[in-house]
């Protein structure tokens, strides 16, 4: 968790263009015209909606993985382990 996190610190300090659609210093500088401005509120809603769901994909896909991890090792291991034992009784 402290590395997907550490890794989402990185992605918030540089704007990528449109390779990446995560651009945090455009939305503190939308956020800071919005409070000049009621003009931009509707933009800045959706801008930080936005990289409010893709910063939480970017964490819940960095826990994937573990969470995969532990099922296949405590739902298949008693599988393989009786998959094993008949293939040594048929041999």
């Amino acid at each position: 968790m402290l590395c997907v996190l550490a890794f989402a610190a990185t992605l918030t300090f540089r704007d990528f263009g449109p390779e990446l659609a995560i651009n945090v210093p455009w939305l503190i500088r939308l956020a800071a015209d919005s409070i000049g401005d009621s003009a931009y509120l509707n933009s800045l809603e959706a801008t930080a909606t936005a990289h409010i769901f893709l910063f939480g994909s970017l964490i819940a896909g960095g826990q994937l993985p573990l969470f995969t991890i532990r099922r296949i090792i405590y739902m298949e291991t008693p599988v393989l382990a009786a998959s094993a034992r008949i293939t040594s009784l048929t041999q």
